[in-house]
């Protein structure tokens, strides 16, 4: 194979120039994310009990649902959270089980068995959370002259956004549904001789669908409805309470107080210190966070255009930020690497091999991109950070190959000739040192559980790339070198064995000094050594930055407060933490009557 990628110098310029501009191609080109699609090991179980106090969700329905649920195998711990009108029971795995779909499908099948849940409460909804679960980013409405105005907004920009190719769904916080409110007045009950029950019913048979039976027409069948729906306050105003056979009758208008409306509030959201609908933005699986951001935040840009200006959109959460920034990151780190890789090799190696060698980088990593995307892995920060990882080994190989041939050309072999015998004589040993490395990243491919899905994509990457490097350093490698390689030294080539020689006179001289006095050498790596494993372990010490863009507050407060009490507790923290940061604070979000259903509350010290 050696011998045939020599001769064929044009086909093996031609390979090198494919794999390079394809798997960069397939790069640029597919969806970039944060972290590829990982099972955390996490089921959540939401069930909705509306008008429902605290105590009544925890004893009618989180309870029954964890009696269900704890028989289901490969369950490790079940907590759950009880709060007004809503249940959350959150189930996580043992880190054994590998089919988290059989455990999901063995809750959904328990959940449907139970049958102890209240008439009105919403059939639970269980679901496992991954990565691809989190949001792509969280959108704020807030201003406009009153809710209606600010609830019509939203309404339009979720039906633009769910437009956007690859947006799974839009979830809305702060979204209140329509609601026609009737307030009944005592005196006109007197009056008529009529209670609140006859008021209810006439309004519950005025607006109902009732199935009519079967049909055929025309040979075909069609399924019959009697439909009577209420679609605003004037129609319930004019729904008739009661009639005689004069023709004299009492309307809801009569004794009633009939207006358009929301529902009660159960939870208050806001955005920099004024009501505020929050939607939240999921995307489907393997879609591009970055574009699906951008289209969000263009479609913000046409909404405010062709609206007044008193609707205020803001972003945060905006996960196409972090990946852009992790980009950028992994991006300078490859180049700024890449070129230190290729200025040592040109302080060290002929230029002309120096050249060759790192040309073998962008081919590696192009195969390896190829690879890693027919394999259905994804470009993230996990498998980028491998690419940045490996960028120093994949030269190793290919100096030892091309420094062997060079050896054969300055013996007067033929170019052929020298390619093949050098590069096959050293091949037994660049796979040996390539194997070894390949071994030692290989444990991480099979750790389990979650860490292992996060480690998984490192590793994965880095022995793809050494294996391909090393296939490169073979085959695409020795057929540009019988190209274009030559015997004749170049002044740069000259003056560069010189200084090199002047080097390798004092590495001599040192390693001399070393060995004449190992004891005091040995000793001196012992305290350092001890040194650095107490500084590794000293409480306090981070190698990584404590910065951080965004400050998260929850609190509890006491089960007798009203959904207004603490919204001015809300309140008054919004004011103090804007007193405190000032100019620093980007924005501030907050909300009143609900809770994290994974962490819950915690006790806070005060503000």
């Amino acid at each position: 194979m050696i011998a045939f990628f020599a001769r064929q110098r044009v086909f093996g310029v031609l390979a090198a120039l494919f794999l390079c501009v394809t798997g960069i191609s397939m790069f640029l080109l597919s969806p970039k994310e944060s972290l590829p699609e990982i099972k955390l090991g996490i089921i959540v179980i939401n069930t909705v009990y509306p008008n429902a106090a605290p105590q009544e969700v925890e004893s009618l329905v989180t309870t029954p649902v964890e009696e269900a649920i704890k028989d289901v195998r490969g369950i490790r711990e079940i907590t759950s959270s009880s709060s007004d009108s809503v249940s959350v029971v959150v189930l996580r795995l043992e880190a054994s089980v590998k089919d988290t779909q059989r455990v999901l499908d063995d809750v959904k099948a328990a959940i449907d068995r139970l049958a102890e849940l209240p008439e009105n409460s919403e059939k639970p909804q269980a679901f496992e959370v991954t990565t691809d679960e989190f949001p792509v980013i969280n959108i704020q409405l807030s201003g406009g002259a009153d809710y209606g105005q600010l609830r019509e907004a939203a309404k339009k920009y979720t039906e633009g956004l769910s437009k956007i190719k690859g947006v799974s769904s839009v979830t809305k916080a702060g979204y209140l549904d329509r609601a026609i409110w009737v307030e009944a007045d005592k005196k006109n009950f007197r009056e008529y001789g009529l209670t609140i029950f006859n008021l209810i019913n006439s309004i519950r048979n005025a607006n109902l669908a009732v199935p009519a039976g079967n049909k055929t027409f025309d040979g075909e069948e069609y399924t019959i409805r009697a439909i009577a729906e209420l679609k605003d306050a004037g129609d319930t105003a004019n729904v008739i309470v009661r009639a005689n056979e004069a023709g004299n009758y009492i309307r809801v208008r009569d004794t009633a107080l009939v207006k358009d409306g929301f529902k009660e509030k159960t939870e208050i959201i806001r955005a920099d210190m004024e009501p505020a609908i929050v939607l939240t933005v999921l995307k489907s699986r393997g879609e591009d966070s970055m574009r699906i951001s951008k289209e969000a935040r263009r479609l913000a840009s046409e909404f405010e255009a062709a609206g007044s200006g008193e609707i205020k959109i803001r972003f945060t959460n905006d996960a196409s930020v972090y990946i852009k920034d992790r980009l950028n990151v992994v991006n300078s780190n490859g180049v700024f690497g890449g070129l230190l890789v290729l200025g040592l090799l040109m302080l060290f190696i002929r230029p002309a091999i120096a050249f060759f060698t790192a040309a073998g980088i962008p081919v590696a990593f192009g195969a390896s991109l190829i690879i890693v995307k027919i394999m259905g892995l994804s470009y993230d920060m996990l498998s980028l950070f491998g690419y940045v990882m490996v960028i120093g080994m994949l030269v190793d190989n290919s100096i030892v190959v091309s420094e062997n041939i060079y050896r054969y050309l300055e013996k007067g072999f033929e170019k052929s000739n020298a390619v093949v015998k050098g590069a096959s004589e050293v091949f037994v040993p660049a796979a040996a040192s390539v194997m070894t490395t390949v071994a030692s990243f290989l444990p991480l491919v099979f750790v389990s559980g979650v860490l292992g899905s996060f480690l998984r994509p490192i590793p994965t990457v880095i022995i793809i790339t050494l294996i391909v490097s090393l296939l490169v350093s073979y085959f695409i490698l020795p057929s540009q070198l019988a190209s274009y390689i030559s015997v004749k030294k170049s002044k740069t080539a000259a003056r560069q064995e010189e200084w090199f020689k002047k080097i390798s006179a004092s590495y001599t001289g040192l390693l001399e000094k070393v060995i004449s006095k190992k004891a005091v050498f040995l000793a001196v790596v012992a305290v350092l050594f001890f040194i650095s494993v107490f500084l590794g372990s000293m409480k306090g010490l981070s190698f990584f930055s404590s910065e951080t863009d965004r400050i998260d507050i929850e609190l509890k407060a006491d089960p007798s407060y009203s959904i207004g009490q603490t919204e001015m507790i809300v309140t008054g923290i919004e004011g103090r933490v804007k007193e405190a940061l000032g100019q620093d604070m980007e924005t501030i979000i907050s909300s009143a009557g609900r809770q994290s259903p994974v962490s819950g509350p915690r006790k806070l010290p005060p503000i």
